[in-house]
């Protein structure tokens, strides 16, 4: 079987299906809390209708009777929980390395209460680096002019964190539980493994257009954007 798949039963045709495909749960009381098998929209056939699939359940069962209402995919879902941080007094050749060990190209920085301060990236530190003729172990984060990030939660629906990287121009976006602490963080990259080609407008999924916006929101910020300031 292909991985990260199932295979339903649909009209009588059995369809591989992936799993990451938005789940549906009966409105009505009195029915058992299973999960719908699918959904089906008014198409030409089966397949082209098949929008909203279960993740687990029983895919061969009948759908219990009753309202549907779709269950919209949520940053949880999707984040990334193992994440890596600094705090605003790590100098900037151990970010660097924090940088370098884990392929990112900006770090958050966190207080020590788990509190999300800001974020600095690599240009920032390489910019400060090169212009004010700075020693990496001499100078900490907070040296920078972090930048603001908004947040999302992890309940929040995922088409809330595409939102806010539109507005802020990032590519990430951190997550905080209801204290505020650092949960995990989403991107792009990790939204775009759930795009889908052909969405209708009424789909709870992600589209192509939605990762295509996104990206496009970003990129023009980096070709406009200005020299970072360092604090003095």
């Amino acid at each position: 079987m292909i991985p990260n798949t199932i295979i339903i039963g649909c009209a009588g045709i059995l369809l591989r299906v992936p799993t990451h495909c938005v789940i549906l749960r009966s409105e009505n009381p009195r029915q058992s809390p299973s999960l719908l098998p699918v959904l089906i929209h008014n198409s030409a056939t089966p397949l082209q209708g098949l929008n909203y699939l279960i993740r687990g359940g029983t895919p061969f069962g009948h759908a219990p009777f009753g309202k549907a209402r779709v269950v919209r995919m949520k940053v949880q879902d999707v984040m990334t929980r193992d994440v890596k941080f600094c705090g605003p007094d790590t100098n900037l050749a151990v970010a660097a390395e924090i940088m370098r060990r884990n392929n990112y190209d900006a770090l958050l920085v966190l207080d020590s209460s788990g509190r999300v301060l800001g974020l600095v990236t690599g240009r920032d530190m390489f910019i400060a680096l090169g212009t004010r003729n700075w020693r990496a172990g001499d100078f900490a984060v907070r040296h920078l002019a972090l930048t603001n990030v908004m947040t999302c939660g992890p309940n929040d629906d995922v088409h809330e964190a595409l939102r806010i990287m539109r507005k802020q121009r990032v590519a990430r976006v951190p997550v905080v539980d209801e204290n505020g602490k650092l949960a995990g963080i989403v991107s792009l990259d990790d939204l775009v493994l759930h795009a889908e080609k052909d969405m209708r407008k009424s789909s709870a999924g992600i589209s192509y257009d939605d990762i295509v916006n996104t990206m496009k929101a970003i990129r023009e910020h980096r070709g406009s954007a200005s020299k970072p300031t360092a604090r003095q």
